[in-house]
């Protein structure tokens, strides 16, 4: 007998999103209280509050000690291939903020990482992403100087570093490895996030490849986990 996978609690929660979507819930608007829905759906009480609890999870709502559910903002959409195409799906919300530009010389670390050898001059890019003035993204950008024509410092405070490098690199892009981990915010990067000390926080780290096979650009960025999602993007 082919077994139904779609708990009760999970349709409930279906028919909830579907509910805040095609009603117009906007972020911050509070949903019905749990009786109210439980005699919608003609269920208990304990079945809306669990599939409340996965709208939770889900990050599609959240939870307010004696207030109710609340619609949570949606998440940034990310793009899993960088630098081929504009790296979010929607960045109307998003402000990027130039923390630092300079020209650094290999160390064993970056050796290692980039194949590179030691003293070698990299630029380092360190920007942050603003979503409404709050930080939600370190992004740290390592560029072998001889990948490039020319890098501006006026370009960079303006627009994003994919954006700039695609313009000024020698070779175009041909492909890209990377890689997510979910790690805990050191002190430079809490005072970044505005987040507490050891914060656990998502690193999308990767190499970038142009059409010569040359390493282009080593990637390592910080993101708060409640605002991002990754998608993979599968034509240009």
């Amino acid at each position: 007998m082919r077994k139904n996978l779609l708990t009760l609690d999970i349709t409930i929660a279906k028919e909830i999103e579907h509910i805040l979507s095609s009603e117009g819930y906007m972020p911050g608007d509070k949903l019905p209280s749990e009786r109210a829905l439980s005699e919608l759906f003609s269920v208990n009480r304990q079945t809306v509050r669990s599939a409340l609890g996965i709208l939770v999870q889900e990050r599609i709502i959240r939870s307010e000690e004696r207030k109710g559910y609340f619609v949570e903002k949606p998440r940034i959409i990310k793009y899993t291939n960088p630098f081929s195409h504009d790296y979010y799906e929607d960045v109307s919300t998003l402000e990027y903020k130039l923390h630092s530009f300079e020209i650094i010389h290999c160390d064993p670390r970056l050796s290692e990482k980039m194949l590179l050898p030691r003293g070698s001059e990299i630029f380092r890019i360190t920007k942050l992403v603003m979503e409404n003035t709050i930080p939600v993204e370190i992004e740290i950008s390592h560029i072998p100087c001889d990948a490039v024509t020319k890098l501006s410092k006026d370009e960079l405070m303006l627009h994003s570093t994919s954006k700039v490098l695609k313009k000024y690199l020698k070779h175009d892009i041909e492909n890209s490895t990377q890689k997510i981990t979910l790690v805990y915010t050191n002190e430079t990067e809490s005072q970044l996030l505005d987040t507490e000390l050891g914060t656990p926080v998502m690193k999308h780290k990767g190499f970038v490849y142009d059409n010569t096979g040359k390493l282009v650009i080593f990637f390592e960025n910080i993101m708060r986990m409640e605002r991002f999602a990754f998608i993979r993007k599968l034509s240009e």
